[in-house]
C-alpha cells in the first residue's frame, strides 16, 4: 500500500490508475447505477416494512336520480327498402363493334 499512496500523490486522479488498470467509465456507471437502484429497493421494502396503512370507513353519497333504472325501449327498425329493378336493353339493335384489327 505505500506504493499506492505514493502513485496517488504523485498525480494519478484514482486508485484504479495509480494501479495501472484504468476501470473504463461505463462499467463505473453501471455499478454506480446498480448501487443506486439497491438503494432505492432496499428503502421500498423497509417502507413496505415499516408503514402500516390503517383502515378506516368510507361514505360515499350517489344522488337517488342515478339509482332509478330507466327502461331501455326497442327502437323500430329501419324499413328495409328494395332496389329499383334494372331496366330493360333491347340486344337486337346493339352494334358488335371489332376492337383487333
Amino acid at each position: 500500500m505505500p506504493g499506492l499512496a505514493k502513485k496517488l500523490k504523485s498525480g494519478a486522479k484514482s486508485a484504479s490508475l495509480a494501479t495501472g488498470v484504468p476501470m473504463p467509465t461505463l462499467i463505473r456507471l453501471l455499478i454506480a447505477l446498480v448501487f443506486l437502484g439497491g438503494l432505492g429497493f432496499a428503502g421500498l421494502y423497509v417502507l413496505t416494512l415499516v408503514v402500516d396503512p390503517g383502515q378506516k370507513d368510507m361514505t360515499i353519497k350517489i344522488p337517488q336520480r342515478d339509482l332509478v333504472l330507466t327502461p331501455v325501449l326497442p327502437q323500430k327498425a329501419a324499413p328495409i327498402v328494395e332496389a329499383a329493378p334494372a331496366p330493360k336493353v333491347d340486344d337486337s339493335k346493339a352494334k358488335v363493334v371489332d376492337t383487333q384489327e
